[in-house]
């Protein structure tokens, strides 16, 4: 599957709202080349010492500045050393059986973010991620979970600020690819259902001169650009999609693509 960052969560997954709201986080990891951030995740994966793979982390957390606080917070290298396997599981064991309640302020501050949220979502459009009462509830479930592990029996405001930053950026990609979305020009093009037909005639033909029945991607998308269709979709990966989804083309396990119609 194609994902790119100007698409919603719901075009990038092409899963129903209604399931895609069962879960309590959502995150789209899309793959961008960068040269820094590549070189340390390199030096991450080869590291054969402690004391390199602890530096490359650093250098990871380091590089991961600015507005991603959250980033910051999970690839911070440990302060301390790593609990046994066995202890962890007793810990956590024990830990789930505590009862948790939530006071008054960690309610006030949840119920605050949770209407922000669906007041930002009406104006954003039906084609983000709706807010739902079950974001509410899986507020609630991450607050508790969060204060299990300090073995508290009840949520604090620190609780419910950790927890709506981790929401917050879960939905951070949602609300970005909608405002690029939004934001692009409109521009006069030819329907998606044209493009399509145009587009599977081309390869049709290009089958039948020689032979061909199967391509790669660069393939595909070199006879796309060939005929300047460019623009018609948001990208090309988007039509690939949609011709493997509907049967005219199927992808194989070495990434490339056999034709199915003649």
């Amino acid at each position: 599957m194609c994902l790119s960052e100007h698409k919603t969560v719901i075009e990038n997954l092409k899963v129903d709202a209604a399931l895609l709201s069962r879960f309590d986080l959502v995150f789209v990891l899309l793959d961008r080349p960068d040269a820094e951030l590549d070189r340390i995740l390199s030096e991450h994966v080869l590291g054969k010492s402690p004391v390199v793979m602890a530096q490359a982390t650093t250098q990871l957390s380091q590089h991961l500045t600015g507005t991603q606080t959250l980033s910051q917070k999970l690839t911070a290298p440990l302060e301390s050393e790593p609990l046994a396997p066995r202890m962890l599981r007793e810990y956590i064991a024990f830990a789930r059986k505590q009862p948790v309640r939530l006071t008054e302020e960690a309610c006030a501050l949840l119920q605050s973010f949770y209407l922000d949220l669906r007041k930002q979502r009406q104006s954003l459009g039906d084609e983000m991620l709706p807010i739902t009462t079950r974001h509410l509830e899986s507020l609630i479930r991450l607050c508790q979970a969060r204060a299990r592990m300090a073995l508290r029996s009840f949520v604090t405001v620190e609780d419910a600020g950790e927890i709506i930053e981790l929401m917050r950026f879960s939905l951070l990609d949602d609300i970005r690819s909608s405002g690029l979305a939004r934001g692009r020009k409109p521009a006069k093009k030819a329907s998606k259902s044209s493009v399509i037909k145009q587009y599977v005639a081309e390869l049709l033909r290009v089958s039948a001169n020689t032979g061909q029945v199967e391509y790669s991607q660069d393939q595909l998308q070199q006879i796309y650009h060939a005929m300047n269709l460019a623009g018609q979709f948001d990208s090309f990966c988007e039509l690939l999609d949609w011709l493997n989804e509907n049967g005219y083309l199927l992808r194989k396990s070495t990434g490339s693509y056999k034709l199915l119609v003649t």
